[in-house]
C-alpha cells in the first residue's frame, strides 16, 4: 500500500475510538513522582482504566512476574538505559514553551534544568527530591552512576520499593496499548495526510490534552505555529509544519521507553538519528552538565552531597563524603581512553564514549528488515531484501 493508504487506516481507527467513549487519559494521580502518568506503568494491582487498553498482568500468586525494577537499576543486569541530554531537552518547561528557548539553558546544572518542567520529566528520570522506600523508610534516590552513564536515569517502569531490585520479582502491569498513543496516532495521520487540517479542536482533544494531563499550564487548544529552532536543528530539519513537529515532540515523550521509537522514526526517515553524530563527525551521548571538577554536588536536594566529579588523583573524602560517588573524568586513565568525560575537559556535559564516530551506523537499507535466515533456508524462492545478503 501507499502511505495514504495506512494514514487513512490510522486516522480512521483511532477516531472510532476516540468517538466510542470507552477510554479517557487517566489524570487521577496528579503531576507528583508517581503521578497520573507515572501510575500507568508501576500499577501493581491491574491496569489503570479506563486509559489502558490492553497489556500484560503480573501475580505473585500465579509466580508470573516482570524484571522491570532489576533492568532499571542494575549496573551489571541489562542495558543500563542512560536518556541523552539532546533527548532530554525536548521536554517543554511547564508553561508549555520550549525549555532551549531558556537563556542559559546549556550550561544549566542538573539541579536547575529539572525546575518548571514537563512533570513527565519526573516521572520518567530520577530528579531532584525523587525518594525511594526500603522497609518503609523513605530514602534520597539520586542517579545512581554504576547506572547511569549520562545522568539521566530512568524511573518509568520501576517500583518504589528497593526490594524488588536484583530480582525478578516486579508485579506491576505493562500497558502494550493505551489512550494516549490513539490521541497521538489521530493527530499525526490527520495533519500527515494534508497539512493545516488539524482543528484547535483536534489538538486540545489529543496533545493539548496530554500535556494538560502533564501539567503543562499554556493553553491546550492552541495549534503552534512556530517552528522550535532546537527540534529542527537537532531532530527533523527537513520538517516545515510546526503541527508536525510538535506531534513528533509528544511522541517522544509520552511514549518513551514503551517500544515505539524505532517504528517512529522509520515512518518519518529519520534513521540516521540512531547514528548519535555530532558536527565534528563523533559519538554525542552528552549527560548533566558539571560546571567544574571537585565540587560535591547535591542532585536530590536533600541536604548531603551525592556526586563528585575529578580527575587525576581523587580527592580524600571526608566524614561528609558517606554518600557521595567519586567519578573519574580523566580525558585517559590506566586502561586507555576514558568512556566517561567531560564536553570541555574540566567542566561541560558528562559525556559518554566521545571517542566512537557512531554507536549504530545505521544505514537506509535498514528501515526494511532482512528476511530470517531459517525462512530462506525453507523455501530458497523467497530471496533476500536488498543490501542484506
Amino acid at each position: 500500500g501507499t502511505p495514504t493508504f495506512f494514514l487513512q487506516a490510522a486516522e480512521t481507527a483511532a477516531q472510532a475510538v476516540m468517538a466510542s467513549g470507552s477510554f479517557s487519559l487517566n489524570t487521577a494521580g496528579g503531576t507528583g513522582f508517581e503521578g497520573s502518568y507515572r501510575t500507568l506503568f508501576i500499577n501493581t494491582s491491574g491496569p489503570v482504566t479506563p486509559e489502558v487498553m490492553w497489556g500484560t498482568n503480573y501475580s505473585t500468586s500465579l509466580s508470573v512476574l516482570n524484571d522491570a525494577n532489576w533492568y532499571y537499576t542494575s549496573s551489571t543486569y541489562g542495558d543500563r538505559f542512560s536518556f541523552t541530554r539532546k533527548f532530554i531537552n525536548t521536554y517543554l518547561t511547564s508553561t508549555g514553551t520550549p525549555f532551549t528557548s531558556v537563556p542559559g539553558h546549556d550550561t544549566m546544572s542538573f539541579v536547575h534544568e529539572m525546575q518548571n518542567r514537563d512533570a513527565r520529566l519526573y516521572q520518567t528520570i530520577r530528579t531532584p527530591g525523587y525518594s525511594r522506600t526500603l522497609d518503609g523508610v523513605y530514602i534520597a534516590a539520586p542517579p545512581v552512576f554504576n547506572y547511569t552513564y549520562t545522568g539521566y536515569q530512568p524511573i518509568k517502569w520501576c517500583l518504589q520499593d528497593e526490594i524488588y531490585d536484583g530480582t525478578a520479582q516486579n508485579t506491576n502491569y505493562t500497558p502494550m496499548m493505551r489512550y494516549a498513543e490513539i490521541l497521538l496516532n489521530y493527530a499525526e495521520a490527520k495533519e500527515e495526510l494534508q497539512q493545516g487540517t488539524l482543528t484547535s479542536t483536534d489538538w486540545a482533544n489529543t496533545v493539548g490534552a496530554i500535556r494538560a494531563r502533564a501539567g503543562i499550564t499554556g493553553p491546550t487548544n492552541v495549534l503552534p505555529t512556530t517552528l522550535d529552532p532546537y527540534m529542527v536543528q537537532n531532530y527533523y530539519p527537513a520538517v516545515s509544519d510546526p503541527v508536525i513537529m510538535e506531534i513528533r515532540r509528544e511522541r517522544g515523550t509520552e511514549l518513551c521507553l514503551e517500544g515505539f521509537r524505532f517504528a517512529d522514526l522509520a515512518r518519518w526517515n529519520a534513521g540516521d538519528l540512531m547514528n548519535n553524530i555530532g558536527p565534528n563527525g563523533t559519538n554525542i551521548w552528552n549527560g548533566i552538565y558539571i560546571p567544574a571538577l571537585n565540587v560535591r554536588y547535591d542532585l536530590d536536594q536533600n541536604g548531603a552531597a551525592d556526586i563528585c566529579f575529578y580527575q587525576g588523583t581523587q580527592p580524600t573524602a571526608t566524614a561528609a563524603d558517606s554518600d557521595v560517588v567519586f567519578v573519574n573524568v580523566s580525558p585517559t586513565i590506566s586502561t586507555g581512553a576514558n568512556p566517561q568525560i567531560l564536553a570541555n575537559g574540566t567542566y561541560g556535559e558528562l559525556n559518554w564514549l566521545d571517542a566512537l564516530t557512531s554507536i549504530m551506523n545505521f544505514q537506509s537499507y535498514m528501515y526494511i528488515y532482512p528476511i530470517p535466515y531459517q525462512e530462506i533456508e525453507l523455501n530458497p524462492n523467497l530471496g533476500q531484501n536488498p543490501t542484506w545478503q
